[in-house]
């Protein structure tokens, strides 16, 4: 996904705005470590089980984020 990304920005970047470069490219990243990352550990000594969340985009054009903030928004 991503190399047809770079494909794509090189050829068109003239012709596309900021904005928009900017927000593709955090919806590609979305949920990857690029945003980061939460590690969670039980705290049971005995224990190893481990778990990582990566940071999401947040942003409304993501079809992920996007979704939570509109029903979110619906509810209210």
């Amino acid at each position: 996904m991503l190399q047809c990304q770079r494909y794509y920005l090189n050829k068109y970047r003239e012709t596309l705005r900021t904005v928009v470069i900017e927000n593709v490219t955090k919806m590609l990243a979305c949920s990857t470590v690029t945003f980061g990352s939460k590690d969670y550990r039980y705290s049971q000594v005995n224990c190893t089980h481990q778990k990582y969340i990566h940071q999401t985009c947040k942003s409304r054009f993501c079809s992920s984020c996007g979704i939570k903030a509109t029903e979110r928004w619906i509810r209210k």
